[in-house]
């Protein structure tokens, strides 16, 4: 009767194969995620004052990169949210009012800085910067991009 062999294997827990790799939720590597996809779309965010890209966040317990604000939803999508209704002193347009709630329409916003800045920025500048993002990350946790 043949002999068998034991092999006796301890492993770390997988929370802590992820910890040693800042990989654990809210981590370093999310962090440094977030924080170079930050960077890479500053270039692309609309901007008028400035506001829009200055007040973006990262939370890091969430996986997030927020850009806060009542208007940074429809300049992300690129439509004017309506209905306007116009605005006239004297006969001349002075601007537009619009009650709540507002919807979409079909006209597309018109971006300073464009073709660059506008719409769709974290896509735009993941599709052009995601594999700088990618090397980053992966250079941080000691391992390689593809």
């Amino acid at each position: 009767m043949a002999k068998g062999t034991k092999i006796r294997l301890e492993m770390d827990s997988a929370h802590k194969i992820l910890s040693k790799r800042k990989l654990g939720k809210g981590g370093k590597a999310q962090k440094k995620l977030l924080t170079e996809i930050r960077r890479a779309t500053d270039p692309y965010v609309p901007m008028d004052t400035g506001h829009l890209k200055n007040t973006a966040r990262i939370v890091p317990s969430k996986g997030q990169l927020i850009y806060p604000g009542p208007y940074a939803r429809y300049q992300y999508y690129g439509k004017v949210m309506g209905p306007n209704i116009p605005i006239l002193q004297d006969g001349m347009l002075e601007g537009f009012f619009s009650k709540a709630p507002k919807k979409l329409t079909n006209k597309k916003l018109k971006y300073a800085g464009a073709p660059m800045r506008g719409s769709h920025w974290a896509t735009r500048a993941w599709a052009a910067r995601g594999d700088a993002i990618v090397r980053a990350v992966a250079g941080m946790i000691g391992g390689k991009a593809k």
